[in-house]
């Protein structure tokens, strides 16, 4: 992706907001992240709720999708800036996007509570220094 395409996706963030339904920062945030994959994420956030999880929630399905990602550590650390955008290291979206992850992989309850324990643990290592 070039800079220019990213410079006309970000003209075009007023138009591209209307159109699907999201916030101009949402817009621009995900073109700068994501490029021209942008329209792809902007085509499987819903409309209603909290913006921030719609958006977490559909990069969640784009690296489901597109990016071989198969577990929230991977989604967490290489997939998304989420560990490092709140701070509270995206823990608000974990169950939402455990969910999308569960439904989409097929995972049982179970195994869904081991991949969220996981992650937690993983937070916890990390953050371990910063207390």
């Amino acid at each position: 992706v070039t800079a220019e395409k990213i410079d006309r996706l970000l003209a075009q963030s007023s138009g591209l907001a209307q159109e699907f339904g999201v916030s101009q920062d949402v817009v621009r945030y995900l073109a700068r992240r994501r490029g021209e994959d942008a329209f792809a994420v902007l085509q499987t956030m819903e409309k209603t709720g909290d913006a921030l999880e719609n958006m977490w929630n559909a990069e969640a399905r784009f690296s489901l999708n597109h990016e071989m990602c198969f577990n929230l550590v991977d989604f967490y650390w290489r997939r998304s800036p989420l560990f490092l955008f709140h701070a509270d290291h995206g823990a608000r979206y974990l169950r939402s996007l455990a969910g999308i992850f569960a439904s989409r992989l097929g995972w049982s309850d179970s195994q869904k509570q081991e991949q969220i324990s996981h992650l937690e643990a993983q937070i916890a290592h990390e953050t371990r220094s910063l207390r």
